[in-house]
């Protein structure tokens, strides 16, 4: 579990990332798509079955699926879905409006790259919509590059050593 303060509306409260847990479902269903609401206008359910059984989702399959906390409450996601011939795809990253650019999502994705890399994977995939410059600027800080682009998504790639 990483542990790290919140820098700097509230320096009292210190961030976790740690495995999904079953009791984290509906706090994390509401984050993601409120998230998705935040961009889009809407956050349809229906559009995005994975949120409404995370566990069923991710873990099940062998994925890793990580929460940030703070004080219990989940505040960021983060999944790593395994893809064929040693690639794995971040999916579902999101962190709550008010604790954005608090490096909770670096550290979201700081623990995905390492579990990609400890399950011997070889390169991370990213897919995001073209419009979404905030994101794309985020995954690019992070170390990924864009390597296709179409008229709804950018694609990006980080190769692992």
């Amino acid at each position: 579990m990483v542990k790290t303060s919140v820098p700097p509306s509230d320096q009292t409260s210190e961030v976790q990332i740690r495995p999904f847990e079953p009791p984290d479902q509906d706090a994390v269903r509401e984050l993601i798509l409120g998230g998705l609401a935040e961009h889009f206008g809407w956050g349809d359910e229906e559009l995005n079955p994975d949120v409404r059984d995370i566990a069923q989702s991710y873990l099940e399959r062998g994925d890793t699926f990580l929460v940030a906390a703070i004080d219990g409450a989940p505040v960021g996601t983060g999944g790593l879905v395994a893809e064929q011939d040693g690639v794995g795809r971040i999916a579902r990253m999101s962190v709550r409006g008010e604790n954005r650019r608090c490096g909770i999502g670096r550290l979201i994705a700081r623990r995905l790259i390492e579990a990609a890399r400890g399950r011997g994977m070889k390169r991370i995939e990213v897919e995001t919509t073209n419009d979404w410059y905030g994101v794309i600027g985020f995954y690019e800080s992070c170390g990924f590059r864009q390597y296709a682009r179409d008229e709804v998504s950018v694609y990006m790639a980080m190769a692992l050593k």
